[in-house]
């Protein structure tokens, strides 16, 4: 059994690949470590990585720049055979020091890098310690060390599927995925967005997780990518016979159909005429047009056609005027012809204000 001793907390420094990055509230703990002590030892490695202040403090003693010392450093910079580092027990070893302890009892072990974070990363699985982020740090660390996803699944107990699924969520901006955190996303939400492919999409709906509009937010996203897809299937349809051209326009060309995002049932079907005739399409942000090249003589002849046919149909419409003025004149005259001889015989018949019957008007 390993033998258990006292370390300083000073002497103690957290692992810089911890999957746990937030230790939470450490008030409740730190008062139980106070009134009771610590039950359970740490786990640690001898050694740690330098802080920056002993990075910079070791570059000055060497000759060089404290100043650019501090503006390089990182986390794993360099590693020091001074110290001790928490492999377990990072939340104790805070709440110790909260509650004022000098020292804390460790047990002291070796160990090689895989083997620390693999301890890490299983040590706080079991607590359900970690956020589903730090979940994905956790499992692609351990890929980037060499372990397969079957070796990750096998020692974290997580299935292959959710550790693939996990792992995809790292290339989501990482503040928005705090906030969607806080706000009480669950891993279902999370398990909606793998059904978006663009990582900016992806983000957009991050940003709506856990909100009253995150519904509607990913129909729109999902709407969307279904639009590229088929703009995809489209603009590879039309290239089998037409050109892309971004300038085309209706005064420019002759416009033949749209493809609209608002129907994308509608195919593609290859003009007969394509053979000998050039087409083009121009593709906007949510319409593909297909225009040809204009026939500007059979267009001039259409328009002649046009012409013509107006110019007739004005043509029947004057001679239709005058021949009823002709026809209206000759009843009116025919009518005094039979009405004045008449009206010599017989005065009676000779109206006061000679009326034009209704009859011969409507002529």
């Amino acid at each position: 059994m390993a033998e258990i001793t006292n370390i300083a907390c000073r002497r103690l420094h957290p692992h810089p690949d911890n999957p746990r990055k937030e230790l939470g509230d450490l008030t409740e703990l730190a008062a139980s470590i106070r009134e009771n002590g610590i039950f359970q030892n740490l786990t640690v490695i001898p050694g740690h990585y330098m802080t920056a202040e002993e990075y910079a403090d070791s570059v000055a003693a060497d000759g060089g720049s404290r100043q650019s010392a501090m503006a390089v450093w990182n986390p794993k910079i360099m590693w020091s055979s001074d110290d001790y580092t928490i492999i377990i027990g990072h939340r104790r070893a805070a709440a110790a020091q909260q509650a004022g302890l000098f020292e804390v009892p460790c047990v002291v072990v070796e160990m090689d890098e895989r083997e620390q974070l693999q301890t890490m990363m299983i040590e706080n699985m079991q607590r359900t310690d970690l956020t589903t982020y730090e979940q994905a740090q956790g499992f692609q660390l351990m890929l980037d060390l060499g372990d397969t996803v079957e070796q990750v699944a096998s020692k974290s107990g997580f299935s292959q599927s959710t550790i693939r699924r996990r792992v995809k969520l790292l290339s989501l901006d990482r503040d928005a995925f705090r906030r969607a955190e806080l706000r009480g996303a669950t891993l279902s939400d999370y398990a909606e967005l793998d059904k978006i492919e663009s990582v900016e999409d992806k983000n957009k709906a991050l940003e709506a997780l856990g909100t009253q509009n995150f519904r509607r937010v990913m129909q729109e996203v999902l709407e969307n990518q279904k639009w590229e897809h088929r703009k995809a299937e489209w603009i590879a349809d039309l290239k089998k016979f037409a050109i892309e051209d971004p300038n085309a326009t209706y005064q420019t060309h002759e416009h033949v159909t749209g493809y609209s995002k608002w129907n994308i049932t509608k195919d593609v079907v290859v003009p007969e005429d394509a053979d000998h005739v050039q087409y083009f399409y121009k593709v906007s942000s949510g319409q593909i047009d297909l225009y040809k090249t204009r026939d500007v003589a059979a267009e001039d002849a259409e328009k002649a056609k046009r012409d013509a046919a107006r110019e007739e149909e004005r043509m029947i419409g004057e001679s239709f005027t005058t021949s009823r003025n002709l026809c209206s004149t000759s009843a009116v005259n025919s009518w005094l012809n039979w009405l004045l001889p008449t009206a010599k015989r017989d005065s009676r018949l000779l109206p006061a204000t000679w009326p034009v019957p209704q009859t011969i008007i409507l002529i």
